[in-house]
């Protein structure tokens, strides 16, 4: 089922610009000693983590360029990055980009609700930039966005093969086709929004002669203010994805809890330690808060 199959314009005039959000943003470029290798120490001084501090909200996500290693090898064409909305959090996104023949513009995103980075990172990978294994998680999201030019050279955008139900377990079959609607429509729409933008700087700018926006060796080179502009399409892309899913995530366990209350009132006690278990889970310290945080800022709230 796909509930976003025409193309629509990409372009939100009710929104920031990129360029604005990524003003609000303030980037700080680190070496990243958690995940150097060990055995390759060469590729050390390629891994490097981007800090990211906003004014405007209590939030310090991180992001990283990323290389995916799986047994899906198309996933070599995409540039990726991950996001954390705060460094070592319970709750990350893979947000991956790459150009096809036509031009036109791919934007693949998993969401790992349960996982952090060190879960699915690889380090000691044969690769300059750091390693990942996505097929590490038992629970991860999907959906694809492309942006494209339309006849009137207009840019739209369509949602395909958005994918949620790795959470079955956690959640009835209605909350499912809920959380799809939610990524189809709201999510997917706020996401092409700033990976338009991505779409003219490339254009306008530093695209080179690969399928992928920008290897991980021209990164450094990049303007600052189009660095800036990058990584903010990323995390704003990553954070509303996250952002939604934990939206719906705790709704669920809202109901959960209420359900039980109402019905098994003899099982209070037990109720409440799931109940409890179940929030410590998807909020993780201020993970969740950090997510939606970010997803408010951006006009979800």
């Amino acid at each position: 089922m796909n509930h976003a199959h025409e193309p629509q314009p990409a372009k939100m005039t009710n929104l920031r610009s990129l360029q604005e959000l990524s003003k609000a943003f303030s980037f700080q470029k680190e070496q990243d000693p958690a995940y150097f290798s060990k055995i390759n120490p060469d590729h050390n001084s390629n891994r490097f983590v981007f800090n990211v501090q906003t004014t405007e909200i209590e939030a310090m996500p991180t992001i990283r360029l990323v290389h995916c290693i799986n047994s899906n090898s198309t996933s070599d064409a995409y540039q990726s990055f991950v996001v954390e909305p705060k460094d070592q959090s319970t709750g990350i996104s893979v947000v991956m980009m790459k150009w096809d023949d036509s031009k036109n513009l791919h934007c693949h995103i998993d969401i790992l609700p349960f996982n952090s980075l060190g879960d699915i990172a690889e380090p000691e990978n044969d690769s300059k930039i750091l390693g990942i294994n996505i097929e590490k998680s038992k629970v991860v999201l999907k959906m694809d966005i492309e942006i494209s030019q339309s006849d009137t050279d207009e840019a739209m955008y369509t949602v395909h093969d958005v994918n949620v139900n790795s959470l079955e377990d956690f959640v009835t079959a209605d909350e499912i086709i809920e959380l799809k609607r939610m990524l189809e429509f709201q999510a997917a729409k706020l996401i092409a929004h700033y990976i338009l933008e991505v779409y003219h700087i490339v254009h306008n700018g530093y695209q080179n002669n690969t399928v992928s926006l920008v290897s991980e060796n021209d990164l450094p080179q990049i303007p600052t203010d189009q660095t800036n502009e990058l990584l903010s399409a990323n995390i704003a892309a990553g954070s509303i994805a996250l952002g939604s899913v934990y939206q719906s995530l705790a709704h669920s366990t809202v109901i959960l809890f209420e359900n039980a209350v109402n019905n098994q009132n003899q099982q209070n006690s037990l109720t409440q330690a799931a109940a409890n278990q179940g929030v410590m889970q998807i909020y993780y310290i201020d993970t969740m808060a950090d997510a939606v945080g970010i997803a408010m800022m951006l006009g979800m709230g």
